[in-house]
């Protein structure tokens, strides 16, 4: 992992959201070393979509990780002054043709660096997206909207077309085939 980089999506304050990167970060035993950049708080363009105004803390609570999250350490609010979409430009810029950029949440950051740097997509081996709602046509922010692409369907558009070697899309469908309670089971029988 290159860095993290943070984006509005299950909430708008993207320090709040760099904060409890940080601390999930830390939980997981990632390299304390490994910096968070903040992204965008707004979507390239608003778009009115019917029932997307939910907003990210009616589903994970005030603190944005369903009340759970841990006490803070000071480091946790300190980020690098470099843009989320500054940093993805001169890390795949410097390792061009070896960064595969993974997305968890709307592409704002990835449009926003494009819309900077054209040749991006020269730079990029590929691009792995968690979004969008393919298959089943049933999303989970409307009817039909998948989330991280109804926070921001024009950054979405703007990466899918942008002529990326690779893009690999995860959408919506592949998490309703998740079997949970065989997960817990397994889980369970691990310790």
């Amino acid at each position: 992992i290159e860095g993290v980089t943070i984006v509005h999506g299950n909430g708008g304050d993207v320090k709040a959201l760099g904060i409890n990167a940080k601390c999930c970060l830390r939980i997981a035993g990632a390299d304390p070393n490994l910096q968070v950049y903040l992204g965008s708080s707004d979507p390239v363009e608003y778009v009115k979509l019917d029932a997307s105004n939910l907003q990210g803390v009616n589903v994970h609570g005030p603190d944005g990780l369903g009340e759970m999250r841990p006490a803070l350490e000071p480091s946790d609010e300190e980020f690098p002054d470099t843009s989320a979409a500054d940093f993805i430009y001169e890390r795949c810029a410097a390792k061009s043709g070896q960064i595969t950029l993974v997305t968890l949440g709307p592409l704002t950051n990835i449009a926003l660096a494009l819309k900077k740097h054209p040749d991006l997509v020269e730079h990029v081996k590929s691009v792995v997206i968690m979004g969008g709602a393919v298959l089943e046509k049933r999303g989970n922010r409307t009817p039909s909207a998948e989330a991280n692409f109804a926070c921001d369907p024009i950054a979405a558009q703007q990466v899918l077309r942008a002529g990326f070697k690779e893009v690999v899309l995860a959408p919506l469908d592949l998490t309703h085939k998740l079997d949970l309670i065989g997960l817990r089971t397994k889980l369970g029988e691990m310790g």
